[in-house]
């Protein structure tokens, strides 16, 4: 019986060396996720403009023919996409960005400068989200710009104040 054992491990052993490296498939969602601040995700009539507090559903055009201002800090690869959408805000606040995308995302204030991020992480398997990323701003009108996806449209929800 130790033999046998013994001639099972050695069989099974390179099989799961090699499989070490590999990368696990995603787990099969059964549920959605929900991440707390954005309950609303994906419900409703998505918009298709930047908008506070909804789910926005927006177009992306080949990165080559996207005035981003101010450039980007990284050249387009081939095939990448991006947008520019304006949104006022209210007051001054935490802002929280989720993408359906992995993207790049700037947030340009009315002096063209970029605003930096208080924090970004990935979203939660299973969420739909892809991204989110956290501002600190005050209230004006800022430009979004959205670059480094080859998706033609990302979703988006602003949440905060």
């Amino acid at each position: 019986m130790k033999t046998f054992l013994l001639g099972l491990a050695l069989i099974a052993a390179p099989a799961a060396a090699q499989m070490q490296g590999m990368a696990m498939p995603a787990p099969a969602c059964t549920a959605p996720v929900i991440v707390p601040g954005f309950e609303g995700w994906g419900k409703g009539a998505p918009t298709p403009q930047l908008k506070l507090g909804a789910t926005s559903s927006l177009v992306l055009a080949p990165a080559e023919a996207v005035k981003f201002s101010p450039p980007l800090n990284r050249a387009p690869q081939p095939g990448q996409r991006g947008g520019v959408y304006g949104i006022t805000l209210d007051k001054p606040g935490s802002y929280r960005f989720a993408l359906s995308e992995g993207a790049w995302l700037d947030v340009i204030n009315g002096k063209g400068e970029r605003m930096p991020s208080a924090a970004h992480m990935h979203g939660p398997a299973c969420s739909g989200i892809a991204k989110i990323v956290d501002y600190q701003l005050d209230g004006g009108v800022y430009v979004v710009q959205f670059s480094g996806t080859m998706a033609p449209k990302i979703q988006v929800m602003l949440i905060g104040g």
